[in-house]
């Protein structure tokens, strides 16, 4: 009996500390990877320009990573001219991820339209209603560019930044 007491004592601890441990643990389902590697397959600027066949728009001197995206259309292996390119880089303090592909024939007409802006009048839409886009996709005549913050699952990106850094790369020439 007398060795009944620390027992007791020696299993609670156990259980309290168990349960803490497993209550820390994060969620397997909730992927943090970076959208740069969620998106396509890392590599340098020079590699990933070498893989695709249209002069892609850079958004900042700065970017932190690029990656080769897959074909937007078609099989990657028969179609590489349909490979796209994806510059991480931060902007305002939010790290974003802008995805470029050569123009192929879809529409961007599914998703809410947004109003042209400085001369880039072909297809501005967003991905999510128009309240709270998780993304902001247009296309020129010969790119086909969607802009997404890299955020947290579940988060909702702020849509002001958002618009905000899609002005920015208007104004810098995101639609010539």
């Amino acid at each position: 009996m007398r060795f009944a007491a620390p027992a007791v004592i020696a299993v609670a601890l156990v259980a309290l500390f168990s349960a803490s441990a497993f209550a820390a643990a994060p969620d397997p389902d909730v992927t943090s990877k970076p959208l740069v590697e969620a998106r396509g397959l890392p590599m340098s600027a020079q590699d990933a320009m070498e893989r695709i066949a249209f002069h892609p728009f850079i958004p900042t001197p700065s970017y932190s990573e690029v990656a080769l995206l897959p074909s937007s259309h078609g099989d990657d292996k028969d179609h590489p001219e349909n490979r796209g390119i994806g510059f991480e880089y931060v902007s305002g303090g939010v790290t974003y991820f802008l995805s470029e592909w050569p123009v192929f024939p879809a529409s961007l007409s599914l998703y809410p339209a947004m109003p042209p802006f400085a001369g880039c009048a072909t297809g501005h839409s967003n991905m999510g209603p128009p309240q709270a886009p998780r993304s902001i996709a247009w296309t020129t005549s010969t790119v086909v560019y969607a802009l997404q913050p890299d955020v947290q699952p579940g988060v909702r990106p702020n849509v002001k930044a958002l618009r905000a850094e899609w002005l920015r790369l208007i104004k810098r020439g995101a639609c010539r």
